[in-house]
């Protein structure tokens, strides 16, 4: 089963029916081969070769200034990921899951570290000095994620999850051991 194919299952079995999939490389290809799948739209996104917070401007409009879940198309998580932030009202504030559990994570080293105040977090890197835990790369989102994103030149999500954090309107949601990966290698994959 692709990781696409997991993506979407996941988030049904979390009551997600609409989805929204923004195309890039290989579009065509992914189009097709979830062509089958309810409740998909498809959003092109004309810049997939230049950095992620592009493809997430792509689907601003789709969105239509509802708050939404952001997942990555590769990553796989449980559901709980999800039925855990559906807990939140993001009334001006995003919710990231957040593993703080480091020791846990396959290939930690590569993955984006979050730095927490209380709630908040504060901070976010590959190479920060201390970490209070690890992205999951799942979020619930305020649309005030398009507003950091656009005031950025060529932004990753990361960029903006920053610019978020700065305002004080990123809030870290611990996943309570809930079971994610990132599958950026052979090795991940397996």
């Amino acid at each position: 089963k692709s990781l696409l194919h997991r993506n979407l299952q996941c988030l049904r079995r979390a009551g997600v029916e609409e989805i929204i999939v923004v195309l890039g490389y290989r579009g065509e290809e992914i189009r097709q081969a979830l062509g089958g799948e309810e409740g998909l739209c498809f959003v092109e996104n004309p810049a997939w070769e230049r950095n992620s917070g592009l493809s997430l401007l792509a689907a601003r409009d789709a969105v239509a200034g509802r708050p939404f879940f952001l997942t990555m198309a590769d990553h796989v998580y449980s559901p709980d990921v999800l039925l855990g932030l559906q807990a939140y009202t993001p009334n001006g504030h995003s919710h990231l899951a957040v593993d703080p559990n480091p020791a846990r994570v396959y290939d930690c080293e590569s993955q984006i570290k979050v730095t927490l105040d209380g709630s908040f977090v504060t901070g976010l890197g590959r190479s920060l000095p201390k970490a209070d835990a690890v992205d999951v790369r799942v979020a619930l989102l305020s649309t005030s994620i398009f507003e950091a994103l656009a005031s950025l030149e060529n932004p990753r999500v990361t960029d903006g999850f920053r610019v978020l954090a700065a305002r004080k309107e990123l809030l870290g949601h611990d996943i309570g051991g809930a079971l994610w990966q990132d599958v950026d290698t052979a090795e991940t994959l397996r």
